[in-house]
């Protein structure tokens, strides 16, 4: 298992995502009711938002060029969106031909266009779009007030959608579309927060770390009290819990791997590789749920989903790597091109 490490990644930042990644699978393979399940779901989808604005806190915009940034998210994101979705999608249809289930194509299909996502790849286009409404938030006068109007959106769109879906006064393409925009708000004051909270991460404080612990291990006691929550269902109970639970949680998560400088060959490996995890384990947590003696065997669905994890992602790098690289695709055209012209 081998990390070939770029200078600038910063190894504890890594070692966060690969906490977050394993809880997601984690997570994903619990019951929703479970106490486990409870507390990972109160903070683990909003600490990738809060590491990517950290990241975003290490330039200043004065010395980063727009155009550039955007290109570069669009090319590392929304390109690899559509291949690991539609990537996926093939996968689960040849799961479903096998099995003799139902086939969702068309219904899929809508979601990757929508940007909804084919299972979790939804959080790609939504970190996109949320870091470019954080940037409007940044460079406005009026940010703080701004943060607050986010808020008063959510809320607004949260009690319309409410209200439209119970008299079904919409369709289910419109109702995807509100609840995307929904996470992609509250994805930017994450991402405000974490850009914000740098300096806080970056002091190295004995009193700091201890008083972190001590607001980790009271708050993972007592998330329970706000009860299930998904971003991405929308489902949050009590809002101002739900932002205390996850933003408060993820922050003392980062300073304390920041102080101790955290790393971990395994954990770090499933670090760098978030974005192809995230993507594609869920068809196969699927799957696994069907072999009658695993389907409640959680720890032993974890561990195989993590040992095909480790496989997907070397065959990805290895044989498709085409799926992760926009310039894969222009050096195959630019050959293509090349040959044409010399058969001529």
């Amino acid at each position: 298992m081998k990390i070939n490490y770029d200078i600038n990644r910063i190894r504890w930042l890594d070692f966060a995502r690969g906490i977050g990644i394993l809880l997601v699978l984690l997570g994903h393979i619990l019951p929703k009711s479970n106490i486990i399940s409870i507390i990972i779901y109160s903070f683990h989808i909003p600490l990738f938002f809060i590491i990517s604005g950290y990241l975003l806190g290490q330039k200043t915009f004065s010395e980063l060029k727009y155009s550039n940034f955007i290109r570069k998210r669009l090319y590392n994101l929304l390109y690899k969106y559509y291949t690991l979705s539609i990537t996926m999608m093939i996968v689960q249809l040849i799961i479903c031909i096998i099995f003799n289930d139902k086939i969702t194509l068309v219904s899929d299909l809508i979601n990757i266009i929508i940007l909804n996502g084919f299972y979790a790849t939804w959080f790609l286009p939504c970190i996109f779009f949320s870091e470019q409404i954080f940037i409007l938030f940044y460079i406005s006068k009026y940010r703080y007030v701004m943060i607050f109007v986010a808020l008063f959106i959510i809320a607004i769109l949260l009690i319309i959608s409410k209200i439209l879906i119970s008299y079904a006064l919409i369709s289910k393409i419109f109702t995807k579309i509100l609840s995307i925009i929904i996470r992609i708000l509250f994805g930017s004051l994450f991402i405000l927060i974490g850009f914000y909270s740098k300096k806080v991460i970056d002091k190295k404080s004995l009193k700091l770390l201890i008083f972190s612990i001590f607001i980790l291990i009271i708050n993972f006691v007592s998330c329970r009290f706000n009860g299930e929550v998904d971003l991405y269902y929308n489902i949050f109970n009590n809002i101002l819990l739900y932002l205390y639970f996850s933003i408060v949680t993820s922050i003392c998560i980062m300073y304390i791997f920041s102080y101790f400088n955290a790393y971990n060959i395994f954990v770090n490996y499933f670090g760098v590789n978030t974005i192809i995890i995230m993507s594609t384990h869920l068809p196969f947590i699927w799957l696994l749920r069907k072999v009658e003696f695993l389907k409640y065997c959680y720890f032993i669905q974890f561990l195989l989903v993590l040992i095909i994890e480790y496989i997907i992602i070397n065959l990805i790098k290895k044989y498709f790597s085409i799926i992760l690289d926009y310039k894969k695709i222009k050096n195959l055209v630019k050959k293509c091109q090349t040959s044409k012209k010399c058969n001529f």
